[in-house]
């Protein structure tokens, strides 16, 4: 008994000290409506500025416009206080300045519990992000190009966001997408997917280089995921040896916002980087999963990051930069094809190819067909994870050549495995190469452009 009211303790001590940054933040960013300037609130609590508030009126210190502004915000912030237990998705009315200097005076005082500390309110923070940029439109967001969904308008987004989670990093560049699709599959399944690091990594397999489960901040509540808290690292990857991987430690945070409403939410988990050693950073980014009929879900997907520019090729940057390879967009597809062929494979009347008609041997199948894909990106992107190490002073600038001991790996011999990969630019259609890649007799012949 004395365990459980100890942890009990620490939660509500964790939601007060995230109630009180949120608060900070909200009080630093008003201002006066009449004459423009802050006011000077120091350290005071909200009972405090009611009855600072009631004095001034009397003595007539503040304009009459002033005074009535400033009851306005504190029946803001108290009304932030009495909704912070059950928000329901929307945008918030009040837009939070950044608990960044909080966060690292949390991580000052070192020691796991400072750590929990700090990731529960950044998790927190990241999730009003993510649902306050699912649910606003125009202006935004504004259409992508070659119809990839849509794009973040920054301008408007700094307005919105004033500094978001900390400034904006020189030297990188910013990637930001949203789309919306309907996947077949039920909201607690895709949630488990999200949640199990080897899962999600096998799932998005193609964008996913490798994934690992660092620590549990939370764990939810009973069997489902609300309230869980992660932290994981990841590789995400480009199907090219052109564009360099981008790696990065991540919270990844699961909140039920309603009956069959569920928000995952990612946000690098770096306080104070070193700013000259960031590569990639990933602001708050992840999808909105409703429930809908026939075990269906609708799902808004959101991808925000900041990436250094220098490790994409030329051929490549137009590509990147369009959200053709990491957008939002991309994420949402690859989602639904692997839904659509487990489902298909699940059904009754399924048209999936069975050896012998034999189940067993269609899922040896299939775990071999997943193997073959996942060792086929590892190659290409060289990814850490999978122990590929470059090899110098071979090849051409653009031919990667890596290698890496295999340890037992199903289907190689022992030894050192080596991988050669680069990318070239055909000016034929993608329908075209795709159907003379995979019939098998043309592929030793000469291709021709027709």
């Amino acid at each position: 008994m004395e365990h459980e009211d100890n942890l009990r303790l620490k939660e509500e001590n964790t939601q007060l000290l995230t109630e009180n940054v949120k608060l900070k933040g909200a009080l630093r960013t008003i201002r006066c409506s009449n004459c423009g300037q802050p006011p000077t609130l120091d350290e005071m609590s909200i009972d405090e500025l009611v009855l600072e508030n009631a004095g001034m009126r009397e003595k007539g210190g503040f304009c009459k416009k002033k005074m009535d502004w400033f009851d306005s915000q504190i029946e803001m912030v108290m009304g932030l206080i009495a909704k912070y237990t059950s928000r329901p998705l929307r945008t918030p009315s009040v837009l939070l300045e950044p608990p960044v200097a909080e966060l690292n005076l949390i991580l000052s005082r070192k020691g796991p519990e400072t750590e929990q500390t700090a990731a529960h309110v950044l998790a927190v923070v990241a999730m009003e992000e993510l649902l306050a940029m699912a649910q606003r439109e125009a202006p935004l967001w504004i259409p992508g190009k070659a119809g990839l969904g849509e794009a973040l308008n920054e301008e408007e987004y700094a307005r919105a966001f004033p500094g978001g989670l900390g400034p904006r990093f020189a030297g990188l560049g910013i990637e930001a997408s949203r789309a919306t699709a309907i996947i077949a599959m039920d909201a607690v399944r895709l949630v488990d997917i999200l949640m199990d690091v080897s899962k999600w990594s096998a799932f998005f397999s193609s964008i996913v280089a490798g994934a690992t489960y660092i620590t549990g901040y939370s764990f939810g509540t009973g069997e489902s995921y609300d309230g869980s808290l992660q932290l994981i690292t990841a590789e995400l990857q480009a199907p090219s040896p052109l564009v360099a991987l981008r790696e990065g430690l991540f919270l990844r945070h699961c909140k039920l916002h309603g009956e069959g409403l569920w928000a995952v939410v990612d946000v690098s988990f770096e306080v104070s980087p070193d700013a000259t050693m960031t590569k990639f950073r990933r602001r708050p980014s992840g999808c909105i999963i409703q429930q809908l009929p026939d075990d269906r879900s609708k799902v808004i997907w959101i991808e925000h990051v900041e990436v250094e520019a220098g490790g994409i090729h030329d051929m490549y940057k137009p590509i990147v930069n369009s959200g053709l390879v990491f957008g939002a967009k991309r994420w949402l597809e690859t989602l639904s094809k692997q839904c659509e062929r487990m489902a298909s494979l699940m059904a009754s009347n399924s048209t999936a190819p069975i050896v012998g008609d034999d189940a067993v041997a269609t899922k040896n199948i299939l775990k071999l067909s997943d193997r073959m894909v996942v060792c086929f990106f590892s190659g290409v992107s060289g990814s850490v994870l999978h122990q590929w190490a470059d090899r110098r002073n071979v090849g051409m600038n653009d031919v990667k050549i890596r290698g890496r001991k295999n340890n037992g790996d199903p289907g190689r011999p022992t030894g050192i495995v080596l991988s050669a990969s680069t990318s070239i630019w055909l000016p034929i259609p993608p329908k075209r190469v795709f159907d003379f890649l995979r019939d098998v007799p043309s592929r030793n012949q000469v291709f021709r452009a027709q």
